[in-house]
């Protein structure tokens, strides 16, 4: 099957050369040739872009940029029952499923044994690619948090050696831990997201 570029090319032929079968297979074989190349050029274009790339793609970015697909991390631990008062979880005990009240959740989740999906892992390498432009002042981890997780956050620095981000849309747990942990802070200082929208 001849793609419309070869159609072309065979339409541009000669009257004397438009009868020749050899000459339209030879013109069919260097339009293959011309739609391959165009589709690597394409997959260079297309899947060397973080937003973009996918699969073994984003794989081979993240060994660029330093950071191997993680595990998957289940988000919610497990359930609790509340004991006496049931708005202090203090008083309460966890259950493995089916129970009802609120949820635990660890600091950096539970990995499990499923690598991380191409969205997940794409929120890593921006965020690690973002903080690689940014320096420690106010401006610029603003600039961090909007390149690396696409929102409009409000920062503010009330007390020594911390700034509290406030965030406008939800972010997951993976997201809270690598705006925390990859802001461009100098020594000495913390972010602390303020609210969880």
């Amino acid at each position: 099957m001849t793609s419309p570029k070869g159609e072309k090319m065979k339409a541009r032929l000669l009257n004397q050369f438009s009868v020749s079968t050899q000459l339209k297979e030879l013109l069919d074989i260097i339009n293959n040739r011309f739609d391959d190349s165009d589709t690597v050029l394409e997959d260079l274009l297309f899947k060397r872009w973080i937003d973009t790339a996918e699969g073994v793609w984003l794989d081979a970015l993240g060994v660029l940029i330093g950071i191997p697909r993680p595990f998957g991390e289940f988000e919610d631990i497990f359930e609790y029952k509340a004991i006496g008062d049931p708005d202090d979880p203090d008083h309460s005990f966890g259950t493995v499923g089916g129970g009802t009240g609120g949820r635990y959740t660890t600091l950096n989740g539970l990995p499990n044994s499923t690598p991380a999906t191409d969205d997940v892992y794409r929120v890593y390498l921006k965020a690690k690619s973002a903080a690689t432009e940014a320096g420690p002042t106010i401006p610029e981890i603003w600039a961090f948090i909007n390149s690396a997780f696409g929102i409009d956050a409000t920062l503010a620095v009330n007390t020594v050696g911390n700034i509290e981000v406030t965030i406008p849309t939800a972010l997951t747990g993976v997201e809270r831990r690598l705006l925390v942990n990859l802001a461009p802070v100098a020594a000495g200082v913390s972010i602390t997201i303020m609210n969880w929208p």
